[in-house]
């Protein structure tokens, strides 16, 4: 019974503190580390906020260090035998619904909410020049490996939580520029990669037939197929110790917002 009382006299004193003059709509623009974004808030009252904010990140050939990282530099090769040129790239789209809370009612705020993440990071190594391929401890041929693709993925929703300053939400002001500072919590990131190659498959072309044949049945094939693994599995390995890097994303942003 106390409860049910409580919570229409708690409504009541949210909106008996609304903001007066103007509409509680706006609308804003930003740049920063989730790209370039836009956002529609409706305000509550002068301590409360909801916003709806989207963002994209278009990005090509990230350099992230993860060549070095997951081993797949090869250091000095033989003449004639090259290693994989390793391209990453990624498009990132996020959609958040915040709510921001004004402890004093004034331009200081504290933010929680969700995200909706699309962050995909695809990785593709390409033989330089169709040339001989150093993978691990192996040597393959161009044709036997063909190239080296693989994806880092997240799960699709993540919690928020962040600060920020902007207008006084006691001012009857329609511009301001704001400032957002925070932390997305991504879940653990999963790897898929792999020679898209007949290797992967245990096969290999014989020099003799040029017919796809099992590893095995090849001159030095096995070992070329248990090498293969070998990285495959020193790679998974060098990436899960990464993973704890992986789970936190910064937020920060600077932008404008025009309330109506």
């Amino acid at each position: 019974m106390k409860r049910l009382f409580f919570c229409p006299v708690l409504l009541f004193c949210l909106f008996l503190s609304a903001p007066a003059g103007g509409t509680p709509l706006s609308v804003g623009i930003s740049a920063g580390t989730l790209g370039l974004g836009a956002d529609v808030g409706f305000q509550i009252n002068n301590f409360l906020k909801t916003r709806l904010n989207a963002n994209i990140l278009p990005l090509s050939s990230l350099n992230l260090g993860l060549k070095d990282k997951l081993g797949l530099d090869s250091g000095n090769l033989p003449p004639g035998v090259e290693e994989l040129d390793i391209d990453i790239d990624t498009t990132h789209y996020t959609l958040g619904l915040l709510l921001d809370v004004h402890p004093f009612g004034g331009s200081f705020r504290l933010s929680g909410g969700i995200y909706y993440i699309n962050l995909n990071l695809e990785v593709t190594g390409t033989p330089r020049n169709s040339s001989d391929i150093r993978y691990g401890d192996h040597t393959f041929s161009s044709r036997d490996f063909g190239s080296l693709n693989g994806e880092v993925s997240w799960s699709r929703f993540a919690p928020y939580i962040g600060l920020g300053w902007g207008t006084d939400q006691g001012e009857d002001t329609d511009f301001s520029l704001d400032f957002n500072l925070g932390l997305l919590h991504l879940s653990n990131p999963r790897l898929e990669i792999g020679a898209s190659g007949p290797i992967s498959r245990g096969l290999m072309y014989d020099p003799g037939s040029n017919n796809l044949v099992s590893a095995s049945s090849v001159p030095g094939g096995s070992e070329a197929y248990r090498s293969y693994l070998e990285k495959q599995a020193e790679v998974k390995e060098e990436f899960h110790d990464l993973r704890k890097y992986l789970h936190w994303y910064p937020v920060v942003s600077l932008g404008f917002t025009l309330r109506f």
